[in-house]
């Protein structure tokens, strides 16, 4: 019978997974050559130097390098050695894993030459073997030079170098690339607008926080999570503690960290409470305050955290006093500009643009509506009444984000506008020249296939607006084209469809307002251009008309019109000549 036995064993690691972990962490080549920048701040350099062209690179370092064979087995041959020991905790400012130093060869195969050692490394080829040579002359620092597996271009290489320069832009020591100092000491910088003892900080008015650990690149932080914007650099002997990619920070083991976000929200705090202009960034970041009910109800219905669909901002207080009275909320659309005026004129809804969602951080007006009910029976079980009321009235509001549903009673709108200006009125008025023609055409092919009616009569062509048509007529006295057709013509296929468009409409001979065509239209389309085949005629009549009136009123003429009317009379100038020739 066998006996129970019990034994501790240890994991162990396959080298398969250290290539991964070379692999997986070489984000970017800026950032494997940073690791080379800090290993060499580690190592006691006063300087770095780095070269980089379409073929390679080299970083060269005055620290003291690898000295002996155990230096090199302890810390170039071994991934992940302790650097929890008092010795190395005294020795290293940045190393943390022993990893950072493979980043590159995923890059590249590398040539190490320090002290008395020179290493070869190509990972591609040898795997996670290396030459050693040893005995060679002493050369102080350490030098690596790597060849790329695949040559970059020279876009690549400005690219790396811009790059680079932005993940070592406060390295304690200066970092020269490519000859050029890249660094900036932060003791030198007048733009601080807070120091203390671990950091030094500007608080700025829109973009990301962007994190510099002991002055080198770790990550860039919405403000809404980071409590402000701007830039915060971590002093020499602050460190953050980091991800083992070095590219965020763990909240939840960082004393420092949360200490500097207790102070960036309260720089982001008193801006918000100071300032006269409130920025995106301070609008975003306090409505993530109010997701998670750390918020100031003051500042909440002070702060106009919603913008409605005429491009104005709203505060708390004046959405539900719209909300109250429309008893809908809905979603702007540039496709329904028309019909989102009309329902806040007629206050029918209250619409808001979709950009208040995305300051609020949520995908729907449903969730936002959710949120906003939430804050708001918070606020009002620790006193703050104007909350309860707030929260009464949002779960009353009927949430349609489809504008044409929000407002059913609305659609089917056709209106006229005599008073059109500008470039629309240019295009209208080209239409004009070319209008009588092109309804004759259609009434003398009304004629001949269906009997004819009475005498040509003329409609007036109007601009307009519909949530419905493009072009419209009432079949008695007019005919209209929408204004945003009016508007959009910025090229000849634009007025070649806009009259396309009236001759379909023209076609049935009735009211488009109240009757649908019928299934011949398309057919009677293009029997008419058969007959009248002046289709380009009209469109360049009109898009001359336009060019002439526009030099005589200053008005701007899209070019693309332009550059296609020179090319008509070009050709016409063409024409003209040949018979004179023969």
């Amino acid at each position: 019978m066998i006996q129970p036995t019990t034994r501790t064993r240890s994991f162990a690691v396959s080298k398969g997974i250290i290539v991964h972990l070379i692999k997986s962490q070489a984000g970017s080549l800026g950032k494997a050559l940073m690791e080379s920048v800090m290993n060499g701040i580690d190592a006691g350099a006063t300087r770095i130097d780095i070269t980089l062209d379409r073929k390679g690179y080299t970083v060269q370092d005055n620290g003291h390098g690898f000295q002996t064979v155990t230096d090199i087995e302890r810390y170039f041959e071994e991934f992940g050695f302790d650097h929890t020991t008092e010795e190395e905790a005294g020795r290293r400012q940045f190393g943390q894993f022993g990893l950072g130093r493979g980043q590159q060869w995923n890059w590249a195969h590398t040539l190490w030459r320090t002290r008395t050692f020179e290493m070869h490394v190509d990972i591609r080829a040898s795997g996670l073997d290396y030459t050693l040579h040893e005995g060679l002359p002493d050369e102080p620092g350490t030098t690596i030079t790597g060849t790329f597996y695949e040559a970059i271009s020279t876009q690549e290489v400005l690219t790396h170098v811009k790059h680079l320069g932005e993940l070592v832009k406060y390295s304690p020591v200066p970092v020269f690339v490519n000859g050029q100092d890249v660094t900036t000491h932060p003791d030198s910088v007048r733009t601080w607008t807070h120091t203390t003892d671990e950091a030094w900080i500007q608080a700025k008015e829109h973009g990301p926080l962007r994190v510099y650990n002991m002055g080198m690149f770790v990550v860039e932080i919405p403000p809404h999570r980071a409590g402000c914007s701007g830039t915060v650099v971590t002093k020499p002997g602050s460190a953050l503690t980091l991800n083992m990619a070095r590219n965020d920070i763990l909240d939840n083991e960082d004393g420092l960290w949360r200490r500097l976000k207790k102070l960036l929200k309260d720089i982001g705090d008193e801006r918000t409470r100071t300032s006269a202009r409130v920025s995106e960034s301070d609008l975003r970041r306090f409505t993530a305050q109010v997701a998670v009910y750390d918020a100031d109800f003051t500042q909440y219905q002070k702060l106009r955290l919603f913008t409605d669909a005429a491009g104005k901002g709203l505060t708390i207080t004046k959405l539900i006093t719209s909300l109250r009275e429309t008893g809908v909320l809905t979603l702007h659309s540039a496709e329904h500009a028309t019909l989102s005026r009309r329902a806040v004129e007629n206050r029918m809804a209250t619409v808001l643009e979709p950009k208040t969602l995305e300051r609020w951080h949520v995908e729907t007006l449903g969730e936002l509506v959710e949120l906003l009910e939430r804050y708001s029976s918070h606020a009002g079980r620790f006193g703050q009444y104007d909350g309860m009321r707030h929260a009464e009235v949002l779960a009353q509001v009927r949430v349609e984000p489809n504008l044409p549903h929000a407002v059913p009673e609305l659609r089917g709108f056709f209106t006229l506008n005599a008073t059109v200006k500008g470039y629309p009125k240019l295009i209208l008025d080209g239409l004009r020249e070319v209008s009588r023609d092109v309804q004759f055409a259609v009434w003398t092919y009304r004629g001949g296939r269906y009997g004819r009616s009475g005498p040509f009569r003329e409609y007036s062509l109007k601009a307009g607006q519909s949530d419905v048509a493009d072009v419209w007529t009432d079949g008695q006295q007019y005919l209209a084209v929408h204004e945003d057709r009016l508007s959009g013509a910025g090229t000849a296929r634009d007025v070649e469809l806009i009259i396309l468009d009236t001759l379909t409409t023209l076609l049935p001979g009735r009211n488009s307002m109240t009757e649908v065509p019928d299934d011949s239209t398309a057919e009677d389309l293009m029997h008419v251009l058969r007959a009248t085949p002046r289709l380009t005629e009209w469109t360049f009549q009109v898009i001359r008309h336009v060019a002439q009136e526009g030099l005589r009123q200053g008005v701007k003429v899209p070019h693309r019109l332009l550059q296609v009317l020179g090319q008509a009379e070009r050709l016409d100038d063409q024409a003209q000549r040949e018979p004179a020739l023969n």
